[in-house]
């Protein structure tokens, strides 16, 4: 899969192939649960053999569209082109539960599972132009980020959804300003 340099570049993209096409973005991050453990009970061969799984699995299972990238430690970031909030939560359960069924095995071939905390969300331009695609990007991984936590923090093994909160569509700006400057 991707890195995190990668996606950092891939999310200003889809967010301006979002908006000039007035399609949804939706991202999910993937964050693997009590993966220290895994380090930690068998070694970080059998660690790394885990992310390797996992990110084939997502890749696998994800339309050419899609964008997967290990974005730090044991967790992936996924963007979502032309993809709502319901279709990403659909997707991230999907996801979940196969993470959830793939069996991988130690050194001394003894087979265990994984299970990961998911966070989603999304946005929708309706026909508005954002003016500050890396604030946009920001918005949307820090709520993302936020819905990982909330899933942890939920128990794990989970999916959580969070709205994308202060996102305004540079016309709604342009028309704000305007009424500024009649006053």
């Amino acid at each position: 899969v991707n890195n995190r340099r990668a996606f950092d570049q891939e999310i200003i993209k889809e967010l301006s192939r979002a908006c000039r096409h007035q399609t949804p973005l939706s991202c999910l991050f993937i964050d693997l649960d009590f993966f220290k453990l895994v380090n930690d009970s068998f070694g970080h061969q059998i660690g790394d053999k885990v992310l390797s799984s996992v990110g084939l699995l997502l890749k696998n299972n994800l339309r050419k569209t899609d964008f997967v990238a290990r974005y730090g430690g044991e967790e992936f970031a996924i963007l979502l082109p032309n993809c709502d909030a319901d279709k990403a939560i659909e997707i991230g359960e999907q996801l979940r539960l196969k993470i959830l069924h793939l069996v991988i095995h130690n050194n001394d071939d003894m087979p265990f599972r994984i299970s990961a905390s998911i966070g989603a969300t999304s946005c929708s331009y309706d026909g508005g132009l954002f003016n500050d695609l890396d604030g946009q990007a920001h918005a949307l991984l820090k709520a993302a980020d936020e819905a990982v936590s909330l899933a942890k923090k939920n128990g794990r093994n989970r999916l959580e959804y969070q709205p994308l909160r202060d996102i305004k569509p540079e016309i709604i700006h342009s028309i704000d300003n305007d009424l500024r400057s009649v006053k």
